[in-house]
């Protein structure tokens, strides 16, 4: 009886307000909705809950998320600005998850730096470019019970990832077609490795709440 006056009371707060259902073939499904200065985004496998900052040129935010396929805590904090049908935002983002081995030094976390510029080609168009490095790594030791960062990491070769966004707008219907890959720069080669190249596309519908 509980958990169906949970569900039925989600429900109703989903339609009490416009909110956008999405779906995409790398971030599954969602909802989300603007409610003042805080975002919320309820979905699987991601959901995640924000607060802006309005200033005169710039917005200030942060985001708290969490993967339920992985069981990663992600925080970030961003700044983003936007002149004319141009966009930028700039984050510091940080992923945590409980160490996998507790008998030998195993990473709990990294701490990732970014930008994500775009460009509206015209009010249908736009294209985004996301850029992430992998900067810091975040450990923890059993035997001191103690965690660490560092900027080594053998394991993690690939730090840094580019992800490209299409997105067509039309009326109350966002289309995106997407791609990703990670890439690493060797000295004696004259282009990077890359690796997980990923296409991706989906569909997000806003519904206006009654």
């Amino acid at each position: 009886m509980k958990k169906l006056l949970i569900i039925i009371l989600i429900t109703i707060s989903i339609f009490s307000f416009s909110m956008k259902f999405g779906f995409s073939t790398d971030q599954g499904i969602w909802f989300s909705e603007k409610i003042e200065n805080f975002r919320i985004r309820i979905g699987y496998p991601y959901s995640q809950f924000g607060l802006i900052i309005p200033s005169e040129f710039l917005e200030y935010g942060v985001n708290i998320g969490y993967l339920l396929n992985n069981s990663n805590s992600l925080l970030e904090v961003f700044f983003d600005t936007s002149i004319n049908n141009f966009y930028f935002k700039s984050f510091v983002k940080t992923s945590f998850h409980a160490p996998e081995n507790y008998d030998e030094t195993t990473e709990t976390g990294r701490i990732y730096v970014g930008m994500t510029p775009a460009y509206y080609f015209t009010k249908n168009i736009r294209l985004d470019f996301n850029f992430e490095y992998s900067a810091v790594y975040l450990y923890y030791d059993p035997g001191s019970e103690t965690g660490f960062p560092s900027i080594f990491n053998t394991e993690d070769i690939f730090r840094y990832n580019i992800g490209l966004l299409v997105s067509y707008f039309m009326e109350d219907i966002r289309i995106f077609l997407g791609m990703s890959f990670k890439y690493r720069w060797i000295d004696y080669l004259s282009l990077p490795l890359f690796n997980n190249q990923l296409v991706s596309f989906g569909i997000e519908v806003e519904a206006n709440g009654y």
